[in-house]
Formats: C-alpha cells, structure tokens, sequence
C-alpha cells in the first residue's frame, strides 16, 4: 500500500535552520556583514515564514543584503547537513522506503537541499527549490525568477503541477506551506514546530505537530 503523498518543507522542518540566516550568520564571522544587516536578515526571514511579509518581498530583501560565492554556499550546506533535524533522521530508513511519494517543495535554494536529500535517501527529482545564479567567478548574480518558487503562491503552483493521484499531506513551519492548503491543492496542512514555533499559524494547521514521531505515530 502506497503512502499518501507527502509534502515536506526544507528550512526549519527537514533542517534545524534557515539557510539565508546560517550564510548571514557565516558571512559575519568572516566580517563580511555587519551584526546590524545580519539582525535585518533574521528579521525579513521570520516576518516572511510568519506571513508577515510576502515570501518573494522576503526573498528579494534578504538576497539583496548578501553578498557571497559557490564557496560560502558549500560551507552553509556542510553546515546545514550536520543539523538535520533529529526527528526525520531517526526515521531516516523511513524516508528513503517511501521515497517514491515524498516530495520536497521549499523556497530555498536547490544547490543547498539537493545534497542533504539525497542524504536522507530522498529523490533528487522530487526536489522543487530555487535555482541561483552564479556569474563566470562563481559569485551571486540573482535567483532565476523564472521559476514559480520565485513568486507569491510559489508552493501551492508547484504542487497544483505535479500530477499527484491524491491531495498530498503537507509538513512545513511556515505561511507558504498553509498556503499549500488554503489554495485547495493539499488534503491538511501539518505545522510542524519542533525548530520553531510560529503562533499566529496555529489557525491555519489542522494539526501542530512537535516533532516528525507525532506525524507518523498520530493516526
């Protein structure tokens, strides 16, 4: 019997962490941004999972405040795989058996998410995320804005597109990942708060979940 698929977010769910705040935060110990911009970059992150902001708002601003290479994008992927969060790698066997009906939909970067996948045992063509552009020297130009996860309603496109056989459940911390339901393209939106806890999403969860055990143990 196949699972029904599932739809997971990246940053503050299948990690520990979001990925612009560790390369903000990564960039300052190098005295490469200032203790000032870094706040504003923790700040523009935590109103746009909050709801607060518009994600493609968010992610212009935050984008618009760094400035970084391939390079210091590998060390935060180093460091982001070594915080996957502890629930979804106890249950690590568990994600590489139903693969076939996960998928990871996320605002973030494809670069960062495609190796710790992969570590998971997930699909690489299951990854939907964002793709960055690099010039000839290997720095940040700009995120492809061609691609709906740029865009308002990013999350819920991109799920509308996949040609599932059923409404997908959806796992994720933030207001894209609500989205995902209130647009009628997920049969429940799981607020999954064991990194962070968003309050004002509560309204829009049809369940909190406190760790990934409470999803898969729950029914």
């Amino acid at each position: 019997m196949r699972l029904t698929p599932l739809i997971l977010d990246f940053d503050s769910t299948l990690v520990q962490h979001e990925t612009l705040d560790v390369l903000g935060s990564y960039l300052m110990d190098q005295g490469r941004l200032s203790v000032e911009t870094t706040q504003t970059l923790s700040l523009l992150t935590t109103r746009a999972m909050a709801g607060d902001l518009s994600f493609s708002q968010a992610l212009q601003q935050r984008l618009a405040l760094l400035s970084f290479t391939r390079k210091d994008l590998a060390v935060v992927t180093q460091s982001l795989a070594l915080a996957i969060t502890p629930s979804f790698l106890a249950h690590q066997h568990w994600l590489a058996l139903n693969a076939e009906d996960i998928y990871i939909v996320s605002g973030g970067f494809l670069d960062v998410i495609r190796p710790i996948a992969t570590k998971l045992g997930l699909r690489p063509d299951h990854i939907f995320a964002n793709t960055l552009i690099f010039d000839a020297h290997d720095q940040f130009v700009a995120v492809d804005d061609t691609q709906p996860l740029a865009h308002e309603q990013g999350k819920a496109n991109v799920v509308s597109r996949l040609g599932l056989s059923q409404l997908p459940l959806v796992i994720g911390d933030g207001a894209t990942d609500a989205e995902i339901r209130e647009a009628g393209f997920a049969s429940a939106f799981y607020l999954f708060t064991e990194n962070v806890f968003r309050e004002n999403l509560l309204a829009r969860a049809d369940k909190v979940i406190a760790s990934f055990d409470a999803f898969l143990y729950s029914s």
